[in-house]
């Protein structure tokens, strides 16, 4: 599916966030009048890059290394229960590391900021979470509009584009945390199901050149998304300083634009690297090992590739341009919510912040609720999906669909329990069985339309998958799409 770009999203919710805080928002020009309050914004806004960072750092190596444990099992092992068991105790302990350092990042952002006054956070002429308010509750379903909320959104953000970071680095990852079940012990780590299965049955030939090439997939990518977030947050912190601590100094501004032009040119610099890194590290793999379901899976890429436009998978190459592109536009997401005001202060400092092969956002009628098929370990009766999503109605048509289109029918192996809690706080049900009355065969259904759940205004939404017979456990794509005419 495509990247989420918060940004274009973010700029049209400000108006409906001025107009309910009463707070400025325009982020052209200069910063806060009162000096004290500038230089505290100015710290704050420090402190959260510094945390953002750390984190990002933190999960694409501990995961980078839990991915390369499971591949060198598969292909080099022919999947060793023993190999995997100490995979899984490694992954796990991974996954639930960083759960407890997504929580410590926010809570350090909201610790760090306490100080700044609520609208200095928000305002326009001081940090401009005002931006992001709304957008936050889009993707996470909180609205950001003080210390501690602001403080999850972009600890959770941060988890979820690093997962999407580490997913086109390594796509079989979800996959394999699948198999040694780990994810299903430390929560959802925000990784991307792009399947992949097997092994490509050449252990020390084939199969160890491919967990070599995997792991310097994962190195090159990780270096250059942190290379690249490092650099634009030095240009945005220098020009933010200029702005909030010296604004009648032209000099300063002056030189903000020399140091971001030079860290602009790091950024460059790291990205003609990712190539010829990951060159070296592949030497040895075939295409078509790096391209198969029983190999990198890259292959199941294309979608997400051709989004950034990059048609074709044909070559290393191919491969590496997606790999730049697609961590260009994370890392610019990732800009986004630390500081909203980058492009803005990006501009300032000589430079442009969006690249233009950066898919557009999907529009606000369209929620994802499970984005590609999936199968789950899940006993007789239980309830193994359980995810609560906000969706705005404005009007029109309504459907549960395979695809963002509102296209393509939908199963569940067994049930599906979607309970909307409408604007005046009823509750309405929709429940349908897809097991045929456990007849062993699911018949599939949809699109649904479901109009008649929602009331004009935010509803909240929330989808159960149910395992309702017993044995497999598994569920097709779900996106809750409400772009029909009236």
């Amino acid at each position: 599916m495509l990247s989420s770009r918060l940004l274009p999203i973010a700029i049209v919710l400000a108006v409906a966030v001025s107009s309910i805080e009463g707070i400025a928002l325009a982020t052209s020009g200069g910063g806060l009048s009162d000096p004290g309050a500038a230089a505290l914004a100015d710290k704050c806004q420090t402190a959260i890059k510094k945390a953002g960072r750390a984190f990002v750092a933190k999960k694409l190596k501990s995961v980078a290394k839990c991915a390369g444990g499971v591949s060198k099992c598969v292909q080099t092992k022919n999947s060793d229960a023993g190999c995997l068991a100490k995979a899984e105790k490694a992954c796990t302990a991974t996954l639930q590391a960083l759960a407890a350092a997504q929580l410590k990042t926010a809570t350090t952002i909201a610790d760090k900021c306490a100080s700044v006054a609520a609208a200095d956070l928000l305002s326009g002429p001081g940090l401009g979470f005002g931006l992001v308010g709304i957008a936050c509750i889009a993707e996470f379903g909180t609205v950001a509009n003080d210390h501690a909320t602001i403080g999850q959104c972009i600890a959770r953000q941060h988890d979820c584009r690093t997962g999407r970071l580490l997913s086109f680095q390594h796509p079989r990852l979800d996959a394999s945390i699948d198999l040694v079940d780990a994810e299903g012990k430390s929560g959802d780590a925000c990784f991307t199901d792009y399947g992949g299965d097997g092994d490509l049955g050449d252990p020390g030939g084939m199969g160890k050149a491919l967990v070599k090439c995997g792991n310097a997939i994962t190195k090159a990518g990780g270096n250059f998304a942190l290379a690249k977030l490092g650099n634009m947050e030095k240009c945005v912190d220098t020009v933010f300083s200029c702005i909030q601590k010296k604004p009648t100094d032209a000099t300063c501004i002056t030189k903000a634009q020399a140091k971001c032009g030079k860290a602009f040119s790091k950024i460059a610099t790291a990205r003609a690297k990712l190539g010829p890194a990951i060159d070296k590290g592949c030497a040895g793999v075939d295409v078509a090992a790096l391209v198969a379901a029983n190999g990198g899976d890259v292959g199941a890429l294309a979608i997400d590739c051709a989004a950034h436009g990059v048609v074709a998978l044909a070559t290393l190459a191919d491969f590496e341009q997606c790999l730049q592109r697609t961590h260009d536009c994370l890392v610019e997401d990732l800009m986004f919510l630390e500081a909203p005001r980058t492009g803005q202060l990006l501009a300032d400092g000589g430079q442009i912040f969006s690249s233009p092969f950066c898919p557009a956002p999907l529009p606000a009628c369209v929620v994802p609720i499970q984005k590609r098929f999936r199968r789950y370990p899940a006993a007789e009766g239980e309830v193994f999906f359980d995810r609560t999503v906000p969706f705005d109605y404005t009007g029109g048509t309504v459907v549960l669909s395979q695809d963002p289109d509102g296209t393509g029918d939908v199963f569940v192996d067994d049930e599906l329990i979607m309970t909307v809690t409408r604007p005046d706080q009823t509750t309405v049900v929709f429940d349908q069985d897809y097991s045929n009355g456990c007849s062993g065969q699911i018949i599939h259904g949809g699109p649904h339309d479901v109009t008649s759940l929602f009331q004009v205004g935010l509803n909240s939404v929330r989808v159960q998958f149910k395992n309702t017979c017993g044995a497999n456990a598994s569920a097709e794509s779900f996106w809750l799409v409400g772009c029909g005419g009236s």
